[in-house]
């Protein structure tokens, strides 16, 4: 899958056929990489601040194709 910095991505794993078969074998979660917050108002801060971003992304792009379709 292509990376697009506009999608959240800090929640999950993308998932695939062979990561699955890996986490058969995988008894103690080394697969597994999160990126994880020392603090819990650190985790909000990042959060928030990521969907802000995603909404100024949003409009930005809203009003570009305004402009195209009524420009």
């Amino acid at each position: 899958m292509k990376y697009n910095k506009y999608y959240s991505t800090n929640l999950f794993n993308y998932p695939s056929f062979s990561k699955g078969m890996a986490r058969i074998w995988d008894l103690f979660g080394n697969l597994d990489a999160y990126q994880y917050s020392k603090t819990d108002d650190e985790a909000d801060y990042r959060a928030l601040s990521h969907d802000w971003q995603m909404t100024g992304y949003l409009i930005q792009n809203a009003l570009k194709k305004y402009e195209s379709v009524n420009g």
